[in-house]
């Protein structure tokens, strides 16, 4: 075993390699330090493909580990006393945040968790980016951005400019223009977004979708660091106006996103094939509620919706796709599986952080409980220093590289 040999460890390196494989990537980047061998036994280890997909699975299978939510929190500065008055508005900042639950199997009144602050690497060089620092680079405000998460990569997508990060490994790439550069112009938006990975292409694709005096559609893959032109067949401009501007799921290479209420508005879904290129209108089971999000739940597409956002008393309700592969024609394809009644203050649902743990939103941005479906009950997510929290969406580490090539 020449790739051991310098250490003191009479281990055989199968096992060695199967016990990195369960490891966060802090560990294995600590392991470097433990001697040569290691260092490049793990430099080889995270370059390899093969690996990097069996810790992927590794990490989403962890049933000890605790899991993680994505969260913006805004927060105050305490001002000087020799600032002026005038300016204390602008004395605020940003965090991204990791939110950790702890995993009790629902014995606990309460679920407990702890943070952890996330400095943006600069994929300009030169350190981090504080929170403000980082919209700023991005050129836009707050909600001008949208967030994705896929297989431990966070893809920023701004109006102007996308930014793929992996916190893990501290790596953070801005993407290049898309082909038609024009849209760069002043009062050029895109207006539509997604990110998912493909995995008959084994590549991670970013989806552009542009709606101004034309209309464009481009996708960019991670494999070839390139923007190509797409074709659809259906009509750009009356159809995807109604697409709501942030992507609600990608699950087994589909992308998801609502369409918008409003005039002569069927309560649909759209999908789009990352690998086919093909999108496809999906009914929902029922009338599209203001309070309403699409989740991945054991291997398939749910439906949660509530009236809650509106001070209604309706349950919430959860549906689940039959099918998420291809699109369908009929609301046959979801099954109900299950009614929530809600506690009073519980107004819209947010994801699964577990399978049977369903988060809650509350009555202000600081407010989360837990539902457990197999035990109908409710608790209280407890955290510490919530102020002015956004949630973004769950994360998982890995060692999937923001500058792979296919």
């Amino acid at each position: 075993m020449a790739a051991m040999s310098s250490c003191s460890y009479d281990v055989p390196e199968a096992m060695v390699v199967e016990i990195f494989s369960w490891l966060p990537p802090k560990s294995l980047n600590r392991f470097k330090c433990v001697c040569k061998s290691w260092n490049s036994l793990v430099t080889s280890l995270t370059s390899n493909p093969a690996f990097v997909a069996k810790h992927l699975r590794n990490a989403h299978n962890n049933v000890l580990s605790p899991k993680s939510l994505l969260i913006l929190r805004e927060y105050w500065i305490p001002t000087p006393v020799f600032v002026p008055s005038d300016s204390h508005d602008d004395m605020y900042d940003l965090n991204l945040l990791l939110l950790n639950l702890s995993n009790d199997d629902g014995e606990k009144e309460e679920i407990h968790s702890s943070d952890e602050e996330l400095r943006v690497d600069n994929p300009l060089g030169g350190g981090y980016l504080s929170g403000i620092e980082c919209f700023q680079m991005m050129e836009t405000a707050i909600f001008g951005a949208m967030f994705y998460h896929c297989d431990g990569i966070i893809c920023f997508a701004a109006p102007r400019k996308t930014m793929l990060w992996n916190p893990a490994l501290h790596k953070s790439k801005l993407l290049p223009l898309p082909t038609h550069a024009y849209h760069f112009q002043v009062n050029r938006a895109v207006a539509r977004t997604g990110f998912g990975y493909d995995p008959v292409d084994s590549d991670y694709k970013v989806l552009r979708m542009w709606f101004d005096d034309i209309e464009l559609i481009e996708i960019y893959s991670l494999n070839t660091d390139t923007y190509r032109e797409i074709k659809v067949g259906f009509d750009k401009r009356r159809d995807c106006n109604k697409v709501e501007h942030k992507m609600q799921v990608c699950h087994q290479g589909i992308c998801y996103w609502f369409l918008s209420e409003g005039e002569n508005v069927t309560n649909m879904i759209l999908s789009f094939d990352l690998h086919a290129e093909k999108f496809h209108f999906i009914l929902l089971p029922g009338p599209m509620k203001p309070c309403k999000t699409l989740e991945v739940w054991n291997d398939s597409v749910a439906y949660i919706s509530s009236s809650g956002c509106r001070g209604g008393t309706e349950p919430i309700e959860m549906w689940v796709m039959e099918c998420c592969s291809r699109g369908v024609s009929d609301s046959s394809s979801w099954i109900k599986y299950l009614s929530i009644v809600p506690q009073a203050g519980v107004l819209r649902p947010l994801t699964f952080w577990e399978s049977d743990e369903l988060l809650l939103g509350g009555t202000n941005d600081e407010f989360f409980v837990s539902y457990n479906l197999r035990t109908q009950k409710f608790r209280k997510l407890v955290i510490h220093r919530a102020n002015r929290m956004l949630y973004l969406g769950s994360y998982v580490e890995s060692l999937v590289s923001v500058n792979r090539r296919g």
